[in-house]
């Protein structure tokens, strides 16, 4: 099953060069690597055109616009990766990310074809920053729950939907491969979206898999933003509104789920919204929800 690896980039000559060099490295060979480029400068866009070249024709340089020209964004890049992709498989990788491990993609290929109802790879990772701020453990409970699992094989494991909704975040990008035809089921990344389209890419993909796979074995070093410096906004008030407004929406969010009567996710929501915004009330509804979700198969 050829592996195409979609990887979209601007003006990050550095990290995009260490991220090529690390896939090239890849023990298992039957892949394509299509690297978007979109809107880098003239001189980098050049460069790593060039660089491209010299991994030869699997390597493809895809270029939108002219030179400089404001960006299509992520998703809209990955879209049209996905257009030129010809693999079975579907994975990414970030420019400023890598692989760490060069049989990342062995594993997946093997895992793949060990079982035809598999839909969706997970590798774990680290992340860290460029400061030297490090985390990790990415989401450690679910390497805890992995322990419990069936094995696949060579210590990978068949997770469950309700293991990935638990872990508290969700894979990035450059750790999870899928099955095209989920993307394509799906209708790959909403380009409307111009921040969070990772994570609702991936839950729309998780929603629509059969079996699963995770692999606890460290596969992949993302560079994440150091917490204390994600927020855009400066004044207190500002930041206090937008965290209330978030725990609006999560229980809006829960409150559907219970129509729909998932009561565990439901649950999961309910908890973040208390957290988001406390009130009296909404503690004793998700102590009611703690109690029904207790009972409750979904």
């Amino acid at each position: 099953m050829l592996i195409s690896v979609i990887l979209p980039t601007r003006d990050r000559l550095d990290d995009l060069h260490r991220a090529l060099l690390a896939i090239a490295a890849q023990t298992h060979r039957d892949f394509e690597v299509i690297v978007v480029d979109d809107g880098s400068s003239n001189t980098a866009r050049q460069r790593n055109q060039e660089f491209v070249a010299t991994f030869g024709a699997r390597f493809k340089f895809v270029y939108l616009g002219v030179p400089g020209q404001r960006g299509v964004g992520l998703s809209s890049a990955r879209n049209i990766g996905i257009e030129k992709a010809t693999g079975q498989l579907l994975a990414f990788c970030g420019d400023d990310d890598f692989w760490c491990t060069p049989d990342y993609l062995a594993s997946v290929s093997a895992s793949f074809e060990s079982r035809s109802t598999l839909d969706m790879y997970v590798g774990y990772q680290k992340a860290v920053h460029g400061d030297g701020w490090g985390q990790p453990d990415w989401l450690l409970s679910l390497c805890k729950t992995a322990r419990y699992r069936q094995p696949l094989l060579d210590g990978v494991v068949l997770a469950t939907h309700q293991d990935l909704c638990a872990a508290g975040g969700f894979p990035q990008l450059n750790t999870f491969v899928l099955r095209r035809s989920v993307v394509e089921r799906i209708g790959r990344f909403w380009s409307t979206l111009t921040y969070e389209g990772n994570s609702d890419f991936f839950w729309r993909a998780l929603d629509q898999c059969q079996a699963i796979a995770f692999n606890p074995a460290v596969v992949a070093q993302h560079h994440a933003p150091h917490p204390a410096k994600t927020a855009n906004a400066k004044h207190t008030a500002i930041i206090k509104l937008a965290v209330s407004c978030k725990g609006d929406l999560l229980r809006k969010v829960c409150l559907k789920l219970v129509e729909q009567q998932a009561m565990k996710s439901a649950y999961l929501m309910g908890r973040q919204a208390l957290a988001a915004r406390f009130s009296i009330k909404w503690a004793t509804y998700v102590l009611w929800l703690l109690i029904k979700q207790r009972r409750s198969p979904t």
